[in-house]
């Protein structure tokens, strides 16, 4: 695996970044739309449907925590 190293602290620590190490491509992703899902091909339309909103939601709720996270630390303590 290559990573990137980013900055190192004072106090030894290091910051390091996977997606900078890896050579930037400027070709888009080939994607074939003619292909079905084995499991998607026995679904009916609903069944799709509801798969489609749970999936949703699941990744709303990541992004929700993650912002969350990355709220608290910026915020510092404050206030005192």
């Amino acid at each position: 695996m290559k990573v990137k190293i980013l900055s190192i602290s004072k106090d030894g620590k290091i910051s390091l970044s996977i997606r900078q190490a890896q050579p930037k491509t400027t070709n888009p992703i080939e994607i074939d739309w003619d292909k079905v899902d084995e499991k998607q091909k026995h679904m009916s339309f609903e069944d799709k449907l509801s798969q489609f909103l749970k999936d949703s939601n699941e990744k709303q709720d990541q992004l929700k925590m993650r912002e969350g996270r990355r709220g608290q630390k910026s915020r510092g303590t404050g206030g005192f």
